[in-house]
């Protein structure tokens, strides 16, 4: 490669060295001129540019600005009418004994293009927004029907196995119930107590749908519970520190998290089942898996010790 470098330099200099004055001076003359007319043409390219877009942003200006003109000049007429017919023909008529046709009709002859054209707009906006609902109701329907004829695989786990959901590894580790005896927490619901599941889960820690746990419930004597809102639950109250919460966005903020999801069940139960499920579309809509867990709930003593 070096060496046919050197080749073709050295053919260049021959070449240069065997050329006449009269041929160094014309390509040195072409070379110059070549320079100026590229960069006269650049900045005749620049100027035009600038000078074309500062015309193109006038021309809009105005048209806005005659636009602005016209519509305010509407409103006005439209005021106008509507003052007249109110102030010089309603309140100036017996309605009980007169009527408004004669005077409505005079009005319409001296604005007939100007109302014409506002009753086509409203008509257009009524139309338009009555499309706009039906259209929407109609995505919602076929949403609902996509929803409801999905298939649902369902996976039964052992406590203390991990498995897999929408890419998360997931454990439920054990659980408690924690029950009315307990006097430091007055506000407990009559006859019931708090089953309280420990679950371990580990992610990518990407901020992402993904990595968002949904509502869960549990089963048990033939009832369902939803799970207790985070905001329901009264650390003040009694319940024990110990049991920091699993939140639906635990595993967004980190890849890995351990805490506990809450449930008000009947005092006399004491195996649940948890279900946790599974979606797979980008806004966590369809349900693709139902994963469920045979649980026993451990007592919890009055000093917050589970009872085996």
């Amino acid at each position: 490669m070096r060496g046919l470098l050197k080749g073709l330099a050295g053919r260049v200099v021959k070449r240069y060295q065997g050329m006449s004055i009269q041929m160094v001076l014309s390509l040195s003359f072409t070379a110059v001129a070549l320079v100026g007319v590229v960069f006269m043409g650049g900045s005749l390219l620049l100027r035009f540019s600038d000078s074309a877009r500062n015309l193109s942003q006038q021309a809009t200006r105005r048209v806005l600005a005659q636009v602005n003109l016209n519509l305010d000049s509407y409103l006005r007429r439209m005021m106008r009418v509507s003052d007249t017919m109110y102030y010089r023909v309603i309140k100036n008529t017996d309605l009980a004994s007169d009527t408004l046709d004669e005077e409505m009709g005079l009005l319409y002859e001296e604005n007939r293009d100007d109302l014409v054209s506002l009753a086509v707009f409203l008509a257009v906006m009524a139309g338009g927004t009555a499309f706009s609902v039906m259209y929407q109701k109609k995505q919602k329907e076929k949403l609902q029907e996509e929803v409801v004829e999905a298939r649902t695989d369902r996976e039964s786990h052992a406590l203390g196995e991990t498995f897999s959901l929408q890419g998360m590894k997931l454990t439920v580790v054990e659980a408690w119930a924690v029950d009315e005896g307990r006097k430091t927490y007055p506000d407990f619901p009559e006859g019931k107590k708090l089953a309280v599941v420990k679950l371990r889960g580990e992610s990518d820690g990407e901020w992402a749908d993904k990595n968002r746990l949904s509502d869960t419930y549990i089963s048990c004597s033939c009832s369902y519970y939803k799970q207790v809102p985070t905001y329901e639950i009264d650390w003040e109250g009694g319940i024990p520190r110990d049991f920091p919460l699993f939140e639906s966005y635990s595993l967004c903020m980190s890849s890995e998290a351990e805490g506990c999801l809450f449930f008000w069940v009947d005092g006399e139960v004491q195996d649940i089942t948890l279900f946790l499920e599974e979606r797979v579309d980008e806004d966590l809509v369809f349900i693709q898996t139902i994963h469920s867990i045979e649980v026993h709930l451990e007592e919890m003593d009055l000093g917050g010790q589970a009872d085996a």
